[in-house]
């Protein structure tokens, strides 16, 4: 066989293997939906030119050579000084907004995270005030599980092409989404620590009126924090609403969100307040635990959990965070952790 004969039938093999994985592997489906819509933070050379989804570990499929395969050349490149002060040290990833980048900066002596926002959409306006409102959000929620966002910039390519970017701090570490692809279910002991860390995060905002609008487990990093302990970092607060200034069902903050993780409300029309989060954090507490998202079956409001070996009070919590209308969920997020509290053992 020519090699030219041999290449057509590697990709031809390649093209049937990715639609049988499509027909018998809803799991896959479901994190391609999720991963692709994150703008996350991963440590080292395995996000280099890799999506969320693209970088989840070895594979169980045969690697596949494609000829035509091309990669796209990245907005920043290594050594590029931005704004006069952000060295570029190296790429992080991409998403659908941009990209993101670990970089020095120069005045406070320390490597922070580098968010570019692509430029076919930062030429809207409405986006440009996106990030600037999740700058302002964000800087005012000050505790630990959640990432800090620091200042919104614009710089000026050698092209003569105007880049905008945001800074963050920079997390080493993967996302929940991808523990679970790589490990699977987490189990019952370790999952605790880490619902009271997203609990700790999330009450932090809604004390000050923000509600997250996208919390899902591709927005939740699990960061080394030695000794055995990992820490929970709530990221990408782009869709947030601050209810105490922002009207809810005004045209630029009504929708948004990731289907799998919105509330009925928010899917609805919009019109969200707190209990929207509580929602997304139950389907996060079922993925944890069993792999997989509670199904919401079409013109119905009950929530069907996977089937599992749940203990009474985490079908409890889970159950009364999904409930179909607001008020019929925990009037506080922190009343996940009360209700959890006697299965928390004491530290």
């Amino acid at each position: 066989m020519t090699p030219t004969k041999w290449g057509r039938v590697k990709a031809m093999f390649g093209v049937k293997l990715r639609k049988q994985i499509k027909k018998t592997d809803p799991a896959v489906e479901h994190a391609r939906e999720v991963g692709s819509q994150s703008e996350t933070q991963t440590n080292g050379p395995t996000a280099a030119g890799k999506s969320t989804v693209d970088h989840l570990g070895p594979s169980s499929l045969p690697a596949i050579d494609h000829p035509l395969r091309r990669t796209a050349p990245h907005s920043l490149a290594f050594g590029q000084i931005v704004a006069g002060r952000f060295e570029i040290l190296r790429f992080i990833n991409s998403g659908g907004m941009g990209e993101v980048y670990e970089a020095w900066n120069s005045d406070l002596q320390e490597k922070i995270a580098l968010k570019t926002i692509r430029p076919e959409t930062a030429s809207s306006p409405s986006v440009i005030e996106r990030f600037k409102r999740e700058v302002k959000r964000t800087r005012v929620i000050s505790q630990l599980n959640v990432c800090r966002v620091y200042e919104v910039f614009s710089h000026t390519q050698d092209s003569g092409d105007r880049l905008w970017f945001l800074t963050m701090e920079l997390l080493e570490g993967q996302t929940l989404l991808e523990r679970l692809r790589r490990q699977g279910p987490i189990p019952v002991e370790e999952a605790l620590d880490l619902v009271e860390q997203m609990v700790a995060g999330l009450s932090a905002a809604h004390d000050l009126g923000v509600v997250h609008r996208d919390f899902k487990s591709s927005n939740v990093m699990l960061v080394n924090a030695g000794i055995g302990r990992t820490r929970i970092v709530i990221t990408d607060f782009g869709l947030a609403l601050n209810l105490l200034t922002e009207h809810c069902g005004s045209l630029e903050t009504s929708g948004g969100g990731t289907p799998l993780y919105m509330a009925p409300e928010q899917e609805r029309d919009g019109q969200v307040g707190l209990a929207a989060d509580q929602y997304a954090l139950g389907v996060v507490i079922c993925e944890m635990l069993t792999g997989r998202c509670p199904s919401r079956p079409d013109g119905t409001g009950r929530v069907h959990l996977p089937p599992s070996r749940f203990s009474p009070r985490w079908e409890a919590v889970m159950i009364r965070c999904l409930q179909f209308r607001p008020e019929d969920r925990f009037k506080d997020v922190r009343d996940v952790i009360s209700t959890l509290a006697p299965e928390i053992p004491s530290r």
